[in-house]
């Protein structure tokens, strides 16, 4: 029906870009998260998320979450031992304990035992003059091994030197200095 230049081919253009438009929204499917480039589809808040992933695991974090856990439960225990009125500190321990439900309801972790906290923190810490000490004898290992090829390397070239000496303390090939010995 199209009467104008190229017809056919403007046509299938117009249905094609029509797909596309089809395609797109289809995909879409009301979520605006997603960003596709090509074949490959990106998940904004996965991105969003994945630095605050790797924030966590820096080296020495746990040991700081460690310490900040343990400071947090003892400022908590020093407060419910400072509430003097006995239906006092009840309704704060209530309140205490509502909150720590309702964190766990929301998956998050409550670390709030004084005793496994510091266990944990003593095993880091044990863990952590271990390794160190460990690297002291490999650092000093390193270095006797680097003295012993020193000491291996002059005693080499002291052998190699008195050996090229030995043949010249032989019988002379110098005839001239046949002569001198004869003068004298």
């Amino acid at each position: 029906d199209d009467v104008t230049f190229g017809g056919p081919v403007v046509k299938k253009e117009e249905e094609r870009k029509a797909k596309r438009k089809r395609e797109n929204t289809e995909d879409e499917g009301g979520e605006g998260d997603d960003v596709t480039f090509g074949q490959f589809r990106f998940n904004k808040s996965v991105a969003e998320t994945s630095a605050d992933l790797l924030e966590g695991n820096r080296p020495g974090s746990k040991a700081k979450k460690l310490k900040k856990a343990i400071s947090a439960a003892e400022k908590e225990k020093e407060k419910l031992a400072a509430v003097a009125d006995p239906e006092e500190r009840k309704k704060a321990e209530m309140k205490l304990k509502m909150q720590k439900a309702l964190q766990k309801s929301e998956g998050t972790k409550v670390k709030d035992n004084l005793a496994k906290l510091r266990k944990t923190q003593n095993a880091l810490q044990k863990r952590k003059e271990q390794s160190q000490r460990k690297w002291r004898e490999r650092k000093e290992q390193a270095r006797m091994e680097g003295e012993e090829k020193l000491r291996q390397k002059a005693e080499n070239l002291r052998k190699r030197k008195e050996g090229q000496k030995s043949p010249k303390q032989g019988p002379q090939t110098d005839p001239g200095a046949a002569k001198k010995t004869l003068k004298k």
